[in-house]
């Protein structure tokens, strides 16, 4: 899969491509991955995260992915292009994990919430990753206490990444029953 990002053309009454195609560039990518299956843009519409929920990489069936690019505009130089910033963003490393089934990007681009709600054998988790200029940092990952609860299934990050919430809709206690958490960022002073 791929992802293509569009502006609207007041002028021209019509949605127009905006830069190149976003594509898995992982070592393993292959056509089923489900690339794009989630996406989120910033606010400014800058930056663009994409899942890719069926992912193989390094021996993990189905662990999933998602990545992050960056809008560069065309130049006199160089065409207009979606750039990748950072690694990609992985999960642990367990099998059908899913990562990336569902992705949330803050407005100002600083924070991403990726969910794995695959995950069964840890009931569900959400990555929270933070910008730091060069890299994504990532925080401990929120997990469920509900085993096959879909958590992560959606994911949806604050104006500021400092709060999140996370969709799960499936619980023990009966069919369409499900429930949604939120949660705070908590920063330490020291």
């Amino acid at each position: 899969g791929y992802v293509q990002a569009f502006s609207w053309v007041d002028t021209l009454g019509e949605w127009k491509p905006e830069g190149s195609r976003m594509v898995n560039s992982g070592p393993n990518a292959q056509v089923d991955d489900r690339f794009g299956f989630s996406v989120s843009l910033s606010a400014d519409g800058s930056r663009c995260v994409a899942g890719a929920p069926l992912y193989d990489g390094g021996g993990i069936m189905n662990g999933g992915l998602a990545s992050v690019f960056e809008y560069t505009p065309q130049s006199a130089s160089s065409t207009a292009k979606w750039n990748q910033i950072g690694g990609d963003l992985i999960g642990d490393g367990s099998n059908q994990k899913q990562l990336g089934f569902s992705v949330s990007l803050s407005p100002d681009g600083q924070y991403v919430a990726v969910g794995a709600s695959g995950d069964t054998t840890t009931f569900g988790r959400v990555y929270i990753h933070r910008w730091d200029g060069y890299f994504w940092d990532h925080a401990q990952p929120i997990t469920s206490d509900k085993l096959n609860d879909d958590f992560g299934y959606a994911v949806s990050l604050s104006f500021n990444g400092a709060t999140v919430a996370i969709g799960s809709p499936r619980t023990s206690r009966g069919i369409g029953h499900g429930y949604a958490s939120i949660y705070e960022l908590e920063v330490l002073k020291g």
